[in-house]
C-alpha cells in the first residue's frame, strides 16, 4: 500500500472502491463459458441480458425499487425537450 503511483491506489478506500466496480463490471458484463454463455449476474436470474458498460452505468443495480423509479423519473424529465416542457407548462389562455 505504500507504492507511489498515479493511479490512487495506495488509498485503502479507493482500492475497495475500485475493486466493488472491477467486480460488478464483470458479473454484469462479462461473458463466461463455463456458464454456458452467460454472465453471473444472468445465471442468478438478475438480468435476461448481457449488458455493457454504458448500461451498467446508466442503469444502477445496488439501489432499492423506490430509488430507482426516482431516478428513472428524474432520467426522464432531463431527457425531455425543451419545446416539450414549454408546450406543457404554457398557460391556457383564458376566455
Amino acid at each position: 500500500m505504500v507504492r507511489r503511483t498515479r493511479a490512487g491506489s495506495h488509498l485503502e478506500e479507493m482500492l475497495q472502491y475500485s475493486i466493488w466496480l472491477w467486480q460488478d463490471l464483470y458479473n454484469w458484463t462479462r461473458v463466461h463459458y463455463s456458464l454456458l454463455d452467460e454472465t453471473p449476474a444472468m445465471a442468478l436470474c438478475l438480468t435476461d441480458e448481457v449488458w455493457t458498460v454504458l448500461k451498467y452505468v446508466l442503469y444502477p443495480v445496488h439501489v432499492s425499487d423506490l430509488q430507482r423509479r426516482d431516478w428513472a423519473e428524474q432520467r426522464s424529465s432531463l431527457m425531455e425537450s425543451a419545446v416539450d416542457f414549454y408546450k406543457r407548462n404554457k398557460a391556457l389562455p383564458i376566455s
